[in-house]
């Protein structure tokens, strides 16, 4: 089981993708296309990008891509992220076709893990049942790399029979972004949606490896398409019905439905997309900043797309990528206030400083003081961190409620994240890191917090961090990736004691070899030189 090794030769990248898509599964957002008429159900290809967001619980499913009549005991097939424990399919892909509602023909996953909501995932699915081999009928691919033997989904089966008619690609209603039976919703962002009719291709066609980097890009798509094939950049976002126009030339349409396009807090066109891809600038294309799922109090809701964030009760939430120690730094956010709020620059050392709804000023010296004025529902907060200054300007409504100093009011500016703090579920945070148009022009000199606009390559090889001896255990930045990892000097194995992610790791034991309540020490390796593990250049990870 596992990854098989990369096929292609280093070469470079150099393709920009404008824009992607974001699913918010709480809205119910998918597209449809029924075609004309059926195209090679044996033979053909899927590529996508992938920005996923949440981790799934068990027995939970977000499909990519699934076929199916919607009505009677009908044929279907799909893909999904999927969760199921007792298989050992645990936020893996799964791979499904059969008969709705009376027997699954195959239905397997891997034993790989997908739990990084903080870069993007390149997916390919390509069939071909007329092969002799059954290991060759379906070949899935991630980030350029094969995934290995299947792992049965539910005690169903791993093979597919020779020849087999899947429902992608009949004239059925195909959907993506959720099951067409109306569940299974996807979450996250998608760019670069490649279907290929007829062909069996692997990741090459759609990407390559970056000579510089030695990360895994998108490069455009050249060859032909097919009768049904399609070609989704979702780069015109003049409306929803131009986000679902295909550009292979074949104009097999999309009809976005759920989905809204205008600014603001619902839209769901954005900026964000994968590293090696993008631009630099004030708010360029990129893998840009969410509110990080993995680095959260349990109290704390994240949802659509990493984008908003509630609470049952006080909770806290950073962002997933660390404040730069110098430059200039904004973000926006818009809220529904039903109780108290705080917007807050923080580092891991308890050190913070916020600005409440109630207007007051809160920092970790000194509690709350005056400060501004108060805000409410729709207002817009913004929050310039100016680390060359050692400064935080919080604005309501572009208007600034004055300047306030790192070393006053006690914080460092090293390690230090964008954080918020919710008191009910009354209270909800829309976060805005720039992967959306800004309600106002930042001050001059202030960018958004992507990875394009990122300097350093400079990644964290050890540190200490206080355990809490559970599965959902701290989230440690490293500013990349770690390729090998040891914990209070024992070895750790990724997907096991630790998830290996694109910014750091994230603690998943009991065990208190790894994560004791009390401190624990680490070390890493990188690869060298360490752009190769730096976060501004990374794919997300998965677990082996």
């Amino acid at each position: 089981m596992g990854i098989l090794a990369n096929e292609n030769a280093i070469s470079s990248g150099g393709y920009n993708i404008s824009n992607s898509l974001r699913f918010q599964s709480a809205s119910s957002q998918y597209l449809a296309r029924t075609p004309a008429s059926a195209g090679n159900r044996q033979t053909w290809t899927w590529s996508a990008w992938i920005k996923k967001s949440q981790i799934l619980a068990d027995s939970t499913d977000q499909f990519l891509l699934h076929a199916y009549s919607g009505s009677g005991n009908t044929q279907q097939t799909g893909f999904a992220f999927a969760s199921y424990s007792p298989s050992g399919i645990i936020d893996s892909i799964r791979i499904q076709s059969g008969t709705q509602g009376v027997s699954q023909d195959f239905d397997y996953g891997f034993a790989n893990t997908y739990r990084d909501p903080a870069s993007w995932y390149h997916i390919v699915v390509a069939f071909n049942t007329t092969n002799a081999t059954a290991s060759n009928r379906c070949k899935v691919y991630v980030n350029g790399n094969q995934l290995g033997s299947p792992v049965s989904y539910a005690g169903r089966s791993t093979t597919i029979s020779q020849n087999y008619q899947t429902a992608i690609n009949n004239n059925i209603s195909q959907n993506l972004g959720r099951n067409v039976s109306g569940s299974s919703y996807f979450d996250g962002d998608m760019t670069e949606v490649n279907f290929i009719d007829g062909q069996a291709l692997t990741p090459s066609s759609f990407g390559n490896t970056d000579a510089t980097s030695g990360q895994w890009v998108a490069k455009k798509y050249t060859g032909t398409y097919g009768t049904n094939g399609f070609y989704l950049p979702f780069s015109n976002g003049t409306s929803t019905t131009t986000l679902g126009a295909d550009s292979s030339g074949n104009s097999n349409n999309w009809t976005l439905t759920n989905f809204t396009r205008s600014a603001g807090v619902s839209d769901c066109w954005m900026k964000d997309v994968p590293s090696g891809n993008g631009s630099a600038g004030t708010q360029p294309n990129s893998n840009y900043c969410v509110l990080n799922p993995l680095d959260k109090d349990s109290s704390v809701t994240i949802s659509k797309a990493n984008l908003t964030q509630t609470s049952s009760s006080g909770g806290q939430a950073d962002c997933s990528i660390e404040i730069p120690s110098t430059g200039k730094w904004y973000v926006e956010y818009i809220n529904t206030v039903g109780s108290t709020i705080s917007l807050k620059i923080a580092n891991d050392a308890g050190q913070y400083i916020g600005y409440l709804n109630n207007g007051n000023k809160e920092t970790s010296s000194g509690g709350a003081s005056a400060y501004g004025s108060s805000w409410t529902t729709n207002d817009v907060i913004a929050v310039a961190v100016n680390c060359d200054a050692s400064t935080v300007t919080f604005y309501k409504n572009n208007v600034s409620q004055g300047a306030l100093n790192f070393s006053i009011d006690s914080i460092s500016s090293t390690n230090v994240f964008f954080r918020n703090y919710t008191a009910n579920s009354s209270a909800i945070i829309n976060a805005n890191f720039g992967q959306r148009s800004w309600a106002y022009t930042p001050p001059t000199g202030f960018k958004a917090l992507c990875t394009s606009n990122l300097a350093s390559t400079t990644v964290a090889t050890s540190g200490s961090f206080v355990g809490n001896v559970s599965t959902d255990g701290p989230f440690i930045w490293c500013n990349g990736t770690p390729e090998t990892l040891t914990i209070n000097g024992n070895a750790v194995t990724f997907g096991t004691q630790a998830d290996r992610l694109s910014n750091g790791f994230k603690l998943i034991t009991t065990s208190t070899s790894y994560n004791s309540t009390g401190t624990n020490t680490w070390t890493s390796t990188i690869l060298s030189p360490s752009l190769k593990s730096a976060f501004k250049n990374q794919n997300a990870k998965g677990n082996p």
